[in-house]
């Protein structure tokens, strides 16, 4: 989520900031959310105290379906973490979407 720029970023999508007013949690939260509810396995990660707090608190809350559905469209077919990218330290580049 973070990869992106700010125009690109889902965290300030006006659907994801309804939401996360709504339920009172934080942007990040709703998206992971989003991402359970529709069936998926999420791995969050973190180097911030309060952030991993956050992801692990996904199960006090749950979106509408009218919620899901706006989110459900938010979709740009983009991908912001191309692992052929990383690491830089092994001086190669093996990109896996193209």
């Amino acid at each position: 989520m973070g990869s992106a720029s700010m125009e690109e970023s889902p965290l300030h999508e006006p659907a994801v900031l309804a939401a996360a007013n709504t339920h009172s949690v934080s942007p990040g939260q709703v998206l992971l959310r989003w991402g359970l509810q529709s069936g998926c396995g999420v791995i969050p990660k973190s180097s911030k105290v309060a952030r991993i707090k956050e992801n692990l608190d996904l199960f006090s809350f749950v979106l509408t379906p009218n919620e899901m559905a706006k989110l459900a469209v938010l979709d740009k077919n983009k991908r912001f973490n191309d692992p052929g990218d990383f690491p830089p330290s092994m001086n190669s580049f093996c990109p896996i979407f193209d």
